[in-house]
């Protein structure tokens, strides 16, 4: 959501001042890519009539990145000009500001951003059967001849001291982005 005017800035500005703010995707194999059409596009803006200046940030939300733009005229007409003429690319939605300030709240964009629901707990549950029952097998194969001589208490409890940090912050993490598909599709 955009609003006019700032309590913060209180800066002298060109009367007419006019904006737009535009978000962009940013495609995980294209980040570089993205980034260069959004320098050109700014590039573009940097040139035309009227231009005052161009902001550009990276944004790392949970269903990815975005690159957000904000360019200043010195007027509407300026700025509408421009428009006419810019490459749109891959530009998601593009908010008309009026006036030298835009307040930008990311929380308004849209379902783009909003966070996913988390998946079934039946899909997860099979997702860590598939994971723990190799890595617990061929824990057990691998440290069998060291640990022969421990009651099997302690041969579980040395492969799961092993295994838990490596389930927690390799494998699972792992599995969930290769499976992020099946574990959220449609019901």
């Amino acid at each position: 959501m955009l609003h006019r005017g700032s309590p913060v800035n209180d800066a002298p500005h060109p009367p007419g001042a006019a904006g737009i703010h535009a978000l962009h995707k940013v495609h995980h194999d294209q980040s570089e890519a993205a980034r260069h059409r959004l320098q050109e596009r700014l590039e573009q803006a940097a040139r035309s009539d009227g231009f005052i200046l161009a902001t550009a940030i990276k944004l790392t939300l949970i269903d990815g990145d975005y690159l957000a733009s904000h360019i200043a005229f010195a007027s509407a007409p300026h700025r509408d000009a421009w428009r006419a003429e810019a490459a749109r690319g891959d530009v998601l939605g593009e908010r008309i500001t009026d006036g030298p300030v835009a307040w930008i709240d990311f929380t308004g964009i849209g379902p783009a951003i909003a966070k996913p629901a988390p998946p079934p707990k039946w899909k997860m549950a099979i997702l860590s059967w598939l994971t723990i029952f190799p890595t617990l097998t061929t824990f057990l194969i691998l440290t069998s001849p060291y640990l022969h001589s421990l009651h099997l208490v302690g041969r579980i409890f040395i492969n799961t001291v092993l295994i838990a940090p490596l389930m927690t912050w390799v494998l699972m993490p792992t599995m969930t982005r290769i499976f992020r598909p099946w574990l959220h599709a449609s019901r």
